[in-house]
């Protein structure tokens, strides 16, 4: 637990029935010390059954073994470029812009800009954005 939250590091939870989480860490952060989780296959296969899987990964990198096996993927880590031109080398690196894909065998992924900034404290043309994910259950 960290600040009161519980940290997912390549783990699930199920905080109400029906509902399946699962996070993985960065695979950057493993510059920054030892180990880190970040296989998602595990997590999201070992679970148990769930109307919704929710898969948090910082960085929009797309495990297409694990397509079919989370319905939403939140991932941010671009910044939406930040900067003008940006967007487009983000673009090109990831494969997304930020906004929501269709990835195929039932999986989404939804990309924020986020709040922050890496190195200058600017954003051009790429505005912050805090996204709100608002999850209702449908009667069957």
């Amino acid at each position: 637990e960290l600040g009161g939250f519980t940290v997912l590091r390549g783990q699930g939870v199920e905080p109400v029935e029906g509902l399946w989480i699962v996070g993985v860490d960065d695979p950057a952060a493993r510059r920054r010390g030892p180990g880190g989780w970040t296989d998602e296959l595990g997590p999201l296969t070992d679970r148990p059954r769930a109307d919704l899987v929710l898969l948090l990964k910082h960085q929009p990198i797309v495990n297409p073994d694990a397509l079919g096996h989370f319905d939403l993927q939140l991932s941010g880590h671009t910044h939406g470029g930040q900067v003008f031109p940006f967007g487009v080398l983000t673009w090109l690196h990831t494969g997304y812009w930020t906004g929501l894909h269709e990835l195929g065998e039932g999986s989404r992924l939804w990309l924020s800009r986020g709040t922050g900034t890496w190195g200058a404290p600017l954003r051009l043309g790429a505005w912050p954005e805090v996204t709100l994910i608002e999850l209702r259950r449908q009667e069957r």
